[in-house]
Formats: C-alpha cells, structure tokens, sequence
C-alpha cells in the first residue's frame, strides 16, 4: 500500500495553514486510526507528520512497526522514557520546529497544556475544525489501494456466500 499520497496531501493541508507539523497520538483510551490510515501501523504510537512530508512514527512496539509501517523515520518509544512531552520536546528540537503543531480535538486540556510548555519556540493549537475534520475528509473519499482492496474483500465475500449455498443445499 502507498501512504505516500496521503501523507503528501496532508502535508500540503499543513504547510497551507502555516503549521510545521501536526502530532497524532493513538493510546489506550483514546485511539486515533488516523495512524494506520497515514502509515500502516496497526496502534500505540506518536505520528508527527511535518509540513515538509516527512514522517516521524514513535510506536510503543518497535519490531511491529518495523515490520508494518512506512514512515520516513521510525523511533522507539522507550528513547523517550515512554512519555509523550519528552518525545515531543526532543523531535521538536531536533526537527527544529518553529511553527504551531496542530493536535486533535481528542487532546485533554491539561496534556495540552504539557505539550505547549514542551514546545519551546513551537506552539500547539487545538481547533474543533482543524486536522480531525481535515482527516475525516480525507479518508471518506477512498484512493485507488482503498478501492482495489475493497473490491477483493466484496470478491471473497461472493466466493463464500457461493459455497454457503451449496453447503446449505448438500446438507439440508
């Protein structure tokens, strides 16, 4: 599957809206399939997407990742003693970030909070209208991968419901 096309346009959402990056967080309790729509990677990760294209996973289980992802660069989190304002304040830093970071709606207000002091000369906005619709959009109207996976699904379905029937029939 190419993420490259979807991380491309919502790199382009980003740059259009003056933000260096936005930062998904899918953890327990609050799951963001936004991940595995931009990367593959089934769950419990950080996903920085920069306004750049570049992409920065942080899954909690490295060798899954490895094996499921694409991403630009993949990094434990356990570099960042598993907490998410020290994995934020470093890519910051390192990335060298200047301009808001846009999370989800899903963000509690005082992780919010956190994540704007952990920002240094980067803010952190969270809007109602922001990257959760933009996403939203994004994956309702589905891509040529999308699609042909859809279509083999419906196939698979087809060839069962043939063989149903004739088990019903042979047994009944």
């Amino acid at each position: 599957m190419n993420f490259k096309p979807r991380v491309s346009k919502l790199a382009e959402w980003l740059a259009s809206e003056q933000l260096s990056a936005a930062l998904l967080v899918d953890v327990e309790g609050r799951r963001d399939l936004n991940i595995r729509y931009l990367t593959g990677h089934p769950g419990d990760a950080l996903l920085f997407v920069l306004s750049s294209g570049k992409t920065i996973l942080v899954p909690w289980d490295i060798n899954l990742a490895q094996t499921t992802a694409h991403a630009t660069e993949i990094l434990p989190y356990s570099d960042f003693g598993r907490s998410l304002i020290v994995a934020v304040e470093a890519i910051v830093n390192r990335e060298k970030l200047s301009g808001a970071i846009e999370v989800t709606a899903a963000t509690p207000y005082p992780v919010f909070e956190e994540l704007n002091a952990a920002a240094g000369r980067s803010s952190v906005v969270c809007r109602r209208d922001g990257i959760d619709n933009i996403l939203a959009g994004f994956r309702v109207t589905k891509d040529a991968d999308e699609l042909e996976r859809i279509e083999r699904a419906a196939e698979v379905t087809n060839e069962l419901l043939v063989l149903l029937e004739l088990y019903l029939k042979e047994s009944g």
